[in-house]
């Protein structure tokens, strides 16, 4: 009975500390700098224009969260093309229109970083040739691409509905992958020709009018709904996780004796 009691109030004090440190998957509101949001105005064709928001999360990809912003601020996004629009898969942009700006953030690499968020649809990533060379850039999962999390692409944000991803989704995918694989840009191309080149070969492609940082959406009512279940299958699909949520809900059933007392020691 001394070392049930013993090891039982071992787990009573890990209950309490869990339960005061707070969630960390599906935190309730914006209490902190953590959490940021950016609206994209896009032009889908030549009639078009709409807006898709974006959760960026710091502590997901701390690194890939901060290059994002900061590029959001110069601001580098107006007029990049999403160039490369595979259905069912990615929606990728990130190359400036502009040749010399380009040729500033072709050196400029981030380091990789732990895959914490999962690649899963409406999450964006850093796009990456190889070890830490991270550099503008992203793409949009169109799909649940998970297998992507063991290749180490790292998301940092998540569009934040359902709406906002039907608007991700009208983005032009018809000119398919890019060469040499495909019919596609050719980003090489577009690193040291720019728009000129996309507006004369791939003039449908649907590009950005603006990136800028918002409030957060009206429509968004909390974290925990936006962040769905980027935890790296730690969550029932469409859920997100909540370790002070399950920590009490683990505080209930082992009081109610659903949890034997013989796991605990």
């Amino acid at each position: 009975m001394a070392r049930f009691s013993h090891y039982h109030h071992l787990f009573l004090l890990f209950l309490v500390l869990a339960v005061t440190a707070g969630p960390i998957w599906g935190q309730e509101g914006n209490t902190d700098d953590s959490v940021h949001y950016v609206k994209f105005e896009v032009q889908l064709d030549a009639d078009t224009t709409d807006s898709f928001t974006v959760q960026v999360n710091n502590k997901w990809a701390p690194l890939g969260a901060a290059r994002f912003l900061e590029l959001v601020d110069l601001p580098f996004f107006a007029q990049v093309r999403f160039f490369r629009v595979l259905t069912g898969f990615v929606a990728q942009f990130g190359i400036s229109g502009d040749p010399a700006v380009s040729a500033v953030w072709r050196d400029k690499t981030i380091a990789d970083e732990p895959v914490i968020a999962s690649n899963v649809r409406g999450s964006l990533t850093f796009a990456k040739g190889g070890p830490n060379s991270r550099t503008t850039q992203i793409f949009v999962n169109l799909e649940d691409n998970v297998r992507l999390d063991d290749m180490g692409f790292s998301p940092f944000a998540q569009v934040v509905s359902e709406r906002d991803m039907k608007v991700v989704e009208k983005l032009y995918a018809g000119y398919g992958e890019g060469a040499p694989s495909g019919n596609g840009p050719d980003q090489s191309r577009i690193q040291f020709e720019g728009n000129a080149y996309l507006e004369s070969d791939f003039p449908l492609l649907s590009y950005i009018l603006s990136a800028k940082r918002v409030e957060k959406p009206a429509d968004v009512s909390s974290e925990k709904e936006t962040v769905q279940q980027l935890s790296s299958g730690s969550a029932p699909s469409g859920k997100s996780w909540n370790t002070g949520r399950n920590i009490r809900e683990l505080t209930t059933m082992f009081a109610a004796g659903a949890i034997p007392a013989l796991f605990f020691l």
